[in-house]
């Protein structure tokens, strides 16, 4: 049976006005405190290693952080607000997070690695690129179609979302087909994917879905009475029975970590991006107030910088 649950029961007090941003997620408000923070440390870097190149700049934005399908990696998008010539895509090692420049570019989005670990599909302007990573050779989609998000599902298959609806976009055949409204695909197992979806009047509710359609399976409902207007990003482990998701209110952006059976929510800190990622079965990371990537646990521990430190000698 599908959860209906009274999420807004979890209150959002521990979150400040000071740490949360507009439900844009990389929007203005997330921009400002960043740029307003530069003015206050004099520029200064992070003082946390990065394990061989150089020191972390707190002017870089990180959000859109996807898995890839082995587990190795994550992909994701770093803005620069000093120089957005130095924006693009982004790699790191999960194990080891090193952050390694692939793509440069000032308006790119949505990364994500097919599993052959060879081929980038990302958005150009809503566009489909494809980038090699062993020939470094771009190609675009021949699907004239602009999408807010994709991500792998196998090796030939996409999930994503264009105007207002949820396509799985099959290159090779050159076709879209139209699973229903929705927003915010995330791959959870390969060939199969959640997302929040419209139904029963104005509740949302999450969905997972499979890439032959064969499942259509209702996992929590949004009650019409919820403080949290609606659930950004729902991505997890299925067999675990652990998601992690943002959720928005008027106050704002707020982690959760959700298990369904039995019904457990956690409210775990204020986030400054729409997408947080489960990168194990104690390990979340998530775009903090000072627009990096933190790591946190299911329990809500302190959140504390994903970053390569060196061990000591």
């Amino acid at each position: 049976m599908p959860l209906t649950v009274d999420i807004g029961q979890h209150s959002s007090a521990f979150i400040t006005e000071q740490r949360m941003a507009d439900r844009t997620g990389l929007g203005l408000a997330l921009i400002s405190v960043v740029v307003a923070g530069l003015f206050f440390i004099g520029c200064k870097e992070d003082p946390t290693k990065s394990g061989g190149s150089g020191f972390h700049p707190r002017y870089k934005i990180e959000t859109e952080p996807t898995r890839t399908l082995d587990g190795q990696y994550i992909y994701y998008i770093a803005t620069d607000t000093l120089n957005l010539g130095n924006s693009g895509v982004f790699r790191a090692e999960i194990d080891k997070p090193i952050r390694e420049l692939v793509l440069a570019g000032e308006d790119l989005h949505s990364p994500t690695l097919a599993p052959d670990n060879n081929r980038l599909a990302y958005l150009n302007g809503g566009i489909i690129e494809y980038y090699n990573l062993s020939t470094q050779a771009v190609d675009t989609s021949s699907i004239d179609r602009e999408f807010s998000s994709i991500v792998y599902l196998n090796d030939t298959l996409l999930v994503g979302r264009a105007n207002m609806s949820i396509y799985i976009v099959n290159e090779v055949r050159g076709t879209l087909i139209n699973v229903g409204n929705g927003w915010h695909p995330s791959v959870v197992t390969q060939d199969t994917f959640t997302y929040t979806a419209p139904r029963h009047g104005l509740n949302d509710v999450v969905v997972k879905r499979d890439a032959s359609l064969t499942v259509n399976d209702t996992l929590l409902t949004l009650p019409l009475e919820s403080t949290w207007r609606t659930i950004l990003w729902p991505g997890g482990d299925p067999s675990s029975d652990r998601w992690v998701w943002v959720r928005s209110s008027n106050n704002g952006l707020a982690l959760h970590a959700v298990q369904l059976q039995p019904y457990v929510d956690r409210m775990l800190d204020s986030t400054m991006s729409e997408k947080a990622l489960l990168l194990g079965p104690d390990k979340i990371i998530f775009t903090s107030f000072d627009g990096r990537f933190y790591e946190t646990d299911w329990a809500g521990s302190d959140p504390f910088p994903w970053w390569y430190q060196e061990p000591n000698d």
